[in-house]
Formats: structure tokens, sequence, C-alpha cells
């Protein structure tokens, strides 16, 4: 994971793009956010900012949103 955030950006952008026409793979893809929390405090937040600007684009499928939001909870 890289100090800057850089590379949760661009898999949120890549889940966001993919999961417009394949919903379960941008479900699967979200799956690898799961261990954020376990992330040094830099990269967590980093991690985190990049999940809730998904979350915000409010346009997710039922599974990647579903995954989405137990990620955030933890």
């Amino acid at each position: 994971a890289r100090a800057d955030g850089a590379g949760f950006r661009f898999v949120a952008d890549f889940v966001a793009e993919v999961d417009k026409v394949n919903p379960q793979v941008a479900a699967r893809v979200l799956t690898g956010f799961r261990i954020f929390p376990m992330l040094e405090s830099g990269r967590r937040e980093a991690a985190r900012a990049a999940l809730l600007q998904l979350q915000a684009g409010g346009t997710l499928s039922r599974n990647a949103a579903d995954i989405l939001t137990r990620t955030l909870a933890g």
C-alpha cells in the first residue's frame, strides 16, 4: 500500500467502473479492503477515505454496497 493512498483510490475507482458491468466481480474486489483496519494509521485512513468516497457515490450494486457497508463497519 502506498503511503499517499493513491492505490486505494485507484482500486475504489476500478470497483465503481467494474460494478456497472459485473457487480459480482466488484463485490469480490471490495473484499480485499477487509484488512484496512489492520493497516498502520496513515494507510488505514487513506483506505477508509477511498471507501467512504465510493460509498458517497451512491451508484453501487446491492452486492457491492453490502460488502462495502460490512467492510466499513469492521
